[in-house]
């Protein structure tokens, strides 16, 4: 167990993720260093706005991920290089998901025989506790390969696939040197940041309008954007003359107006767009149907887990 690890993985999250986006095929909203709106609002105990998100600091940011990403996966147990792959899996398509995948892993390989419920306790640490090497990297790979099938069944694959893809290799290659001890942070090794839309595929269908519309709403999106923004500017100078007066009310009904039709042809399009039923949160998530992935099998007698499976 590597507990020196969290820096390191949490450096790598932050390269990966970047700065301030919101992108509106994302139904997390509003994101700033891979936190959303709504991640950030249930950190600080009481509702935030896009301006909060946008000047979120880097150390605030490191303390989200140690607390609501790295505990959570209980990373301080893993082994190295796994501690890492499970981490990242669970920042970018959630805690409970990346639990049960690992579960599911190492249930496919025979090393643990408890429920697979997201949840990391004694029986998932105990099943990992005395992994050889060669073992913890066959699951690096095999949790890397479901990962990558996972985010292949999302909507947003044809358009973010390259990027999802380069990510899960990325992680997997500085997983292993992790898992292997060959691992050498360097500021040039870091990853490039990588789009993100965070959540199940019905999620993003639901918010999804036609294609002429998609387009339109997105385009006033940015338009009420900039028109809070230059109100909040015109307000502070309708001292100085009284047009800025007129321009500050004239944004502000602008940028409201524009928020109402936005969330009218939202409401719409996820009326119009019922959720795949063959997508997997809308199927059974909880366990995914998988055989090991890596090329070579595990031998039990050549490889053995220290620790028995635990029994249900």
């Amino acid at each position: 167990m590597a507990a020196s690890n969290a820096t390191t993985a949490i450096t790598r999250i932050l390269a990966h993720e970047a700065g301030y986006v919101n992108n509106p095929k994302d139904p997390g909203g509003p994101t700033n260093r891979g936190i959303t709106q709504a991640t950030l609002a249930a950190w600080r105990g009481h509702p935030v706005t896009k301006a909060d998100v946008r000047a979120l600091p880097e150390a605030e940011a490191v303390a989200i991920y140690r607390a609501e990403y790295w505990d959570r996966v209980h990373g301080d147990a893993l082994p190295g290089g796994l501690d890492y792959a499970v981490v990242d899996f669970g920042v970018n398509s959630g805690v409970g998901r990346a639990n049960r995948y690992l579960q599911s892993v190492l249930k496919a390989r025979k090393l643990y025989a408890g429920d697979i419920d997201g949840v990391v306790g004694a029986k998932t640490l105990a099943a990992i506790g005395g992994l050889t090497p060669a073992v913890v990297a066959a699951v690096i790979r095999d949790l890397c390969a479901m990962r990558l099938r996972y985010l292949k069944s999302l909507d947003g694959w044809p358009t973010f696939g390259k990027g999802w893809s380069r990510r899960v290799s990325e992680v997997q290659a500085a997983a292993l040197a992790l898992a292997a001890g060959t691992y050498a942070q360097a500021e040039a090794d870091l990853p490039d940041p990588v789009p993100t839309v965070r959540g199940a595929p019905v999620q993003v269908a639901a918010t999804r309008t036609v294609t002429g519309k998609a387009a339109a709403v997105a385009l006033l999106g940015v338009v009420g954007d900039q028109a809070s923004s230059y109100a909040g500017t015109f307000q502070t100078l309708s001292d100085i003359a009284p047009v800025f007066r007129y321009l500050f009310a004239a944004c502000t009904v602008i940028g409201v107006l524009t928020a109402i039709y936005k969330a009218w042809q939202l409401a719409k399009g996820a009326e119009a767009a019922p959720p795949k039923p063959t997508a997997p949160e809308a199927a059974n998530d909880d366990v995914p149907a998988v055989e090991p992935a890596s090329a070579e099998p595990v031998s039990e007698k050549s490889d053995p887990p220290a620790a028995a499976p635990v029994a249900a």
